[in-house]
């Protein structure tokens, strides 16, 4: 079940950032910053210890992680068009694909797993 789900949302996503006319350049700094106010209400988690703020920081960094998906693909469609793809530039975007992957499957792995607590 939760493989079907995983590899849904990743798919949707990589054929989102595919397809999709808009140029998605301005979207990886908005994400970004999600992503570093999540870590800091991470930390600010830690002496508090709340658990809806952990819930909330889980979900955020999901759909930080899963929009990066789209970017990251897009990415990579703007780099071939534009003929710019070298060997060292496509492992690199490739490794940044698979590490998306991987935070996408290690994310619904803990949402899962706090959910049966």
């Amino acid at each position: 079940m939760i493989t079907i789900l995983f590899t849904t949302i990743f798919g949707i996503m990589a054929l989102y950032g595919y397809f999709t006319k808009r140029d998605l350049s301005s979207f990886g700094s908005v994400l970004f910053m999600f992503l570093l106010g999540a870590m800091i209400m991470s930390l600010i988690n830690i002496f508090f210890i709340s658990n809806t703020l952990y819930w909330i920081i889980n979900y955020i960094v999901l759909a930080v992680v899963i929009g990066y998906v789209a970017y990251d693909v897009n990415l990579i469609k703007r780099a071939a068009r534009e003929g710019a793809l070298s060997s060292s530039l496509s492992v690199f975007l490739a490794f940044n694909l698979f590490t998306d992957f991987i935070s996408i499957f290690l994310r619904i792995l803990m949402l899962i797993a706090r959910n049966k607590d």
